[in-house]
Formats: structure tokens, C-alpha cells, sequence
């Protein structure tokens, strides 16, 4: 999804990633490879991975109930703020 790539793309332009290609197929390798990691980078890629996924169901349900839509900008802040606290 198109939603899903762009909040990834920004977690990791903030980074300074490199960029993946986003078929299904690289993704799951490339989470495989940084799940195995024990480094605080590591650990903090996996709960922003996670907070990705996360803020991209909840802004389905915002959508899809309430009729409420925020931009993948807007996902990116709230993704990065979370590793903040």
C-alpha cells in the first residue's frame, strides 16, 4: 500500500537508511535480518516498524469510522515522537 511505503520510507529517511524496495518478498528478508540484531538501533527500528503498522490500522479504523484522515506526514511525526518518550 502506498500509505504503508510512504510512513516507512520517511522512518527511514529520518534515519539516514537507505532506502528498500518494497515488494513483499524484500521486506520480509530485510525484517528478518534487523530481528536478529541485539543493538539499540536495531531495537528501535523494530518498535517504529511496529508503530508503523499500528498507526496505519488505527488510521484505517479512523477513516473507515469516524471519517477522519491523516496524511502519511502526519503518521511519520507521531511514529518518530513515539521514540522520544
Amino acid at each position: 500500500c502506498s500509505f504503508f511505503t510512504t510512513a516507512l520510507r520517511g522512518v527511514m529517511r529520518h534515519h539516514k537508511m537507505q532506502p528498500i524496495d518494497f515488494t513483499l518478498e524484500y521486506l520480509k528478508e530485510w525484517m528478518i535480518k534487523i530481528g536478529k540484531g541485539r543493538s539499540q538501533r536495531v531495537g528501535m527500528l523494530r518498535r517504529q516498524f511496529a508503530a508503523v503498522l499500528y498507526d496505519i490500522w488505527i488510521e484505517r479504523n479512523s477513516r473507515i469510522f469516524r471519517s477522519i484522515v491523516t496524511g502519511p506526514d502526519g503518521i511519520i511525526r507521531k511514529i518518530l515522537s513515539f521514540d522520544k518518550l
